[in-house]
């Protein structure tokens, strides 16, 4: 009777295949057939495996959308509104609360103002009142730009009647500054924001 001992497991293997028992769960769906499918990876550009078909979509991923709409992965569809910040315009950002696309605050000066504004505390873009840029004044009216605090300075290339106010700076931080000025030093320790303030105010920008 040694032969059942060779016998019985491989009998016990073709029952469990039969019944089900210890059998892992085969997907029937051939993906050599047209229109069917195991993944994504078995369809056509821009069509997605759903319920072993695959059917036409508008997306896979919001990179197939239009800027300020996002993918839905479960409709496959473009839907307004955002879902990451690379969905929105730049300037803005996303609001994953509400995923809409909002207006971002001003960060840096240089790139989110005009020339002459500062970055505001609440994020907007302000012209400064007291110190404000290209400022004419007399070179013998000694503290008219704003009391002494800037330096009322002509250059070489401006008129003869031309000077204008330049206002203190930090050398270390350039958001002192203005977008369009930079911090130069004047006098010796003596730093101020600057910028060729004849041919801006000629130009009109002042």
């Amino acid at each position: 009777m040694s032969w059942l001992r060779f016998l019985l497991p491989v009998l016990a293997a073709l029952f469990a295949i039969n019944t089900g028992f210890g059998a892992a769960c085969i997907d029937t769906t051939d993906p050599t057939e047209p229109g069917e499918c195991w993944d994504h990876g078995d369809c056509n550009e821009m069509e997605a495996c759903k319920d072993g078909w695959c059917e036409n979509i508008q997306c896979l991923s919001s990179s197939d959308c239009l800027v300020s709409e996002y993918c839905d992965t479960t409709a496959y569809l473009c839907t307004p509104g955002c879902l990451d910040s690379f969905d929105c315009p730049a300037g803005y950002s996303c609001d994953l609360d509400t995923t809409t696309c909002t207006e971002d605050g001003c960060i840096d000066a240089i790139i989110d103002c005009g020339l002459g504004e500062f970055c505001g505390e609440d994020g907007e873009c302000l012209v400064s009142v007291d110190q404000p840029e290209c400022e004419r004044c007399d070179l013998a009216g000694g503290n008219e730009c704003n009391g002494g605090v800037g330096l009322c300075y002509h250059q070489e290339k401006d008129e003869d009647d031309e000077a204008y106010c330049r206002w203190p700076c930090d050398p270390s931080d350039e958001s002192t500054c203005a977008r369009g000025f930079s911090c130069h030093e004047f006098e010796n320790g003596v730093f101020a924001c600057d910028a060729q303030c004849g041919d801006l105010t000629d130009a009109g920008f002042f």
